[in-house]
């Protein structure tokens, strides 16, 4: 099987182990909570210590700043995606634009 590209543009070889994916997932929602109260030049080890991962394990999932910023962006947007999407399954437009985000 060859190379498979995720949503961040990393090249992937196999799927990600179950615990790959939780650290993936911390590792975003860390990245965007720093990024959010302090900017986006936060220090990336401040990023991996708060997300309770080593900083090799950061860079291994998002070996460059803008690899990290870009997978936040994109985690964030696919969120809201999938919120407006059930929103439209679930309640009239006029409930789902006040409902959304």
């Amino acid at each position: 099987m060859g190379a498979q590209t995720t949503p961040d543009n990393r090249q992937e070889t196999r799927p990600l182990r179950a615990d790959a994916r939780r650290n993936d997932k911390r590792l975003l929602d860390v990245a965007h909570k720093l990024f959010t109260e302090k900017g986006p030049e936060v220090p990336m080890e401040e990023i991996a210590r708060r997300a309770k991962v080593g900083i090799g394990t950061l860079y291994r999932h998002f070996p460059t700043r803008s690899d990290l910023l870009e997978a936040v962006y994109l985690d964030q947007m696919e969120g809201l995606i999938a919120r407006s999407a059930t929103l439209a399954e679930t309640l009239a437009p006029g409930e789902a634009l006040f409902a959304w985000p």
